[in-house]
């Protein structure tokens, strides 16, 4: 018998068979949602920049994360995404105090700057 354990409940549990409609793919479990209180409503400007290389987008990534950009207000899209397979999009929201420090790292990595409003 195959036993797992809950995170929620902490007890070990025999795992629910599969549909067995589906073959063996077994049945995906329902998401857990975090509610929270949104602070700020406010839409925030977004920086969108192209990589031509997506290591320097990777690179990117963790240092707008570090200048204090939220890592959930950003958008990727992979080399797979993109015409040619080739280089990142990154659609980074930024509040006003950040955009220029923000535009400038990108700038800095070889990456090209495009403003949304």
């Amino acid at each position: 018998m195959n036993l797992r354990l809950r995170p929620t409940i902490g007890k070990l549990e025999p795992l629910r068979p599969a549909d067995p409609s589906l073959g063996n793919i077994a049945r995906m479990e329902t998401p857990q949602i975090r509610p929270g209180l949104v602070r700020d409503s406010s839409r925030l400007g977004r920086v969108i920049v192209f990589f031509h290389n997506s290591a320097e987008g990777n690179l990117a990534i963790q240092l707008v994360t570090s200048l204090g950009v939220p890592s959930d207000q950003l958008g990727v899209t992979p080399p797979d995404g993109i015409e040619g397979a080739q280089g990142m999009v990154l659609s980074i929201a930024c509040p006003d105090s950040l955009r220029a420090t923000v535009e400038s790292t990108c700038r800095s990595l070889g990456g090209q700057i495009h403003r949304q409003n």
